[in-house]
């Protein structure tokens, strides 16, 4: 069963987890009655995940990063390249905290396969340099999730960018 979750919900923080997990359920609701199905549970513990994921990328958490990656994950960067945890716990430790660029994440559509979890969804990036107008970026990202004990790990996550080029 696949779920589309058409609203955006912008998380920026961990203190905003219960705004995040509270609009996440609405969102689900109203997106799984509109498709005349009910959310599954298990929908919404993933997408919370990469919430909680997202937020602590924005916040240079490694601990919660920690917490909520596999010892075996890897990630594949926009531009190809494949960095293992240890990589991306490095940087976004707290000596690497730089201010986040503003984001949002979309078009949540999640897969089961037991008790593994395929998410792809959209997100959008504003980078401004200093003195510069802001330069927008869409990415289409896909995680992958694995529930290890009663919990949702991320194991991979690849980012594409999304070109104008091909719209």
């Amino acid at each position: 069963m696949s779920l589309s979750v058409p609203h955006s919900l912008k998380a920026r923080s961990l203190t905003h987890g219960v705004i995040v997990a509270s609009l996440l359920a609405t969102a689900l609701t109203s997106a799984a009655l509109a498709a005349g199905t009910a959310p599954r549970v298990e929908d919404i513990q993933i997408i919370q995940v990469i919430q909680k994921f997202n937020a602590a990328r924005d916040g240079f958490d490694a601990s919660t990063l920690r917490q909520i990656t596999a010892d075996t994950y890897i990630e594949v960067s926009p531009a190809g390249e494949v960095i293992p945890r240890g990589k991306i716990l490095d940087l976004y430790s707290s000596a690497h905290k730089t201010n986040s660029p503003e984001n949002e994440s979309s078009e949540y559509n999640v897969r089961l396969f037991g008790d593994t979890g395929v998410v792809v969804s959209r997100l959008a990036y504003d980078l401004k340099a200093s003195e510069q107008p802001a330069h927008h970026i869409d990415l289409r990202v896909t995680y992958v999730v694995k529930r290890s004990g009663g919990d949702w790990k991320l194991i991979s996550a690849q980012y594409t960018p999304i070109s104008s080029a091909w719209n």
